[in-house]
């Protein structure tokens, strides 16, 4: 029967070595579990920083962009108001011409 025991004791010891293991691995789990949750939390984080810092330079540029357009307008307003001055500046100066011409003839 001392073989019995000493067997039944064998097996309780490696049952209980399987146990701790069972344990030591189930903790080893939990830390790896824990630790991907905490990266991925940390990789959400960095996502949404990434993100705004993406938006402010959208909003940045984009209003860059009103104000380079506000300006285009205007020079284009301004253009076209030289353009019409020209239209009728230069009849005017071609009349003067004429008249100082004629003026010399005469």
């Amino acid at each position: 029967m001392a073989t019995n025991g000493g067997e039944e004791e064998t097996v309780r010891k490696l049952i209980e070595k399987q146990l701790d293991e069972k344990e030591t691995t189930n903790q080893v789990m939990k830390r790896l579990q824990d630790e991907l949750a905490k990266i991925k939390g940390e990789a959400e984080e960095i996502e949404l920083i990434e993100e705004t810092k993406c938006q402010d330079e959208l909003k940045k540029l984009k209003g860059e962009l009103e104000k380079v357009t506000r300006k285009t307008k205007i020079i284009q307003l301004e253009t076209e108001i030289i353009e019409r001055e020209t239209e009728i500046i230069t009849p005017i100066e071609e009349i003067k011409r004429r008249q100082i011409r004629e003026a010399g003839e005469k």
